[in-house]
């Protein structure tokens, strides 16, 4: 993932597999507008065991960025989302949040977008089982279950304390919607 401030700054994001004999880590890089790297790449999450992938990234025109990502079995059940705050110099802006405050099944695909102030708003896929009904077979009665999942979106201020609750965004339900 990448992201630009007004002066062409950008960070990159990435996933690094198994380094240090640790699962996933999501790793960034800052970089001024002539591509010359602002100091070393840094480990995003403090989260060191389960997978973390999936980064999204948004940066404000004065440099300040966020950092989303999925994480494996760290919120209570499956995979959850969370986020790390920078200012414009590359320091964290306090401790990893976890953005999803709902934690049945699995939370994927998260995005993010940041305003001039620093304040941002994440959104991500909640994917969850949900059984149905029996139904007759050939072999007898087995119970038929669906992936159902919905889009979530959650505002913070800059320091990334929540705004608010999550909420669903999607306006048609027991669909299938993907972020």
């Amino acid at each position: 993932a990448v992201a630009m401030d007004a002066d062409g700054n950008f960070v990159v994001s990435w996933t690094a597999e198994n380094r240090d004999d640790r699962d996933n880590d999501v790793i960034a890089r800052r970089f001024d507008n002539d591509g010359d790297a602002l100091g070393d790449s840094f480990v995003v999450n403090s989260q060191t065991s389960g997978g973390q992938d999936s980064s999204a990234i948004a940066m404000n025109a004065a440099g300040q960025f966020v950092i989303t990502w999925e994480g494996s079995g760290q919120d209570g059940d499956r995979d959850g989302i969370f986020a790390q705050v920078y200012d414009a110099a590359g320091n964290p802006v306090g401790d990893e949040i976890a953005v999803n405050d709902i934690t049945a099944g699995d939370q994927n695909t998260p995005v993010v977008g940041i305003d001039s102030s620093g304040n941002f708003v994440i959104a991500w896929e909640t994917q969850q089982f949900v059984r149905g009904e029996a139904i007759e077979t050939e072999i007898g009665p087995i119970s038929v279950a669906s992936l159902e999942s919905d889009i979530f979106v959650r505002r913070f201020d800059s320091t990334g304390t929540p705004i608010d609750d999550s909420f669903v965004v999607n306006a048609a339900p027991d669909n299938h919607h993907k972020a």
